[in-house]
């Protein structure tokens, strides 16, 4: 009985820690009030640098992938930004996703 109890917990514990705060609305508040939609890519890169946050540049969907460095590697869940372009490189969206990170 206690085996089964012990089995049931530790497969739900991963959705349990999901469904808790994730980091998004923290990250999502920063973000939002630095890069406003319409900036210019220089505008918006220069003020995630002044985070002292990493980016690389994907040309094929015209976007930034934004992650802070000084997230806990061990942390269950991971936080992400992607800041989309449009064809004037102004930003038209602003994206924050969070990621399940098992290793």
């Amino acid at each position: 009985m206690k085996r089964i109890f012990r089995i049931l917990i530790f497969s739900l514990l991963p959705l349990a820690l999901i469904s808790c705060d994730d980091g998004t609305m923290e990250v999502r508040k920063i973000v939002e009030s630095r890069v406003s939609l319409g900036d210019s890519e220089e505008q918006a890169i220069a003020q995630i640098t002044e985070l002292g946050w990493l980016y690389t540049y994907n040309p094929v969907e015209n976007s930034y992938a934004i992650y802070d460095p000084k997230q806990n590697k061990n942390k269950f869940v991971r936080v992400g930004v992607t800041i989309q372009l449009d064809e004037d490189k102004k930003v038209k969206n602003i994206l924050v996703e969070s990621h399940t990170n098992f290793m």
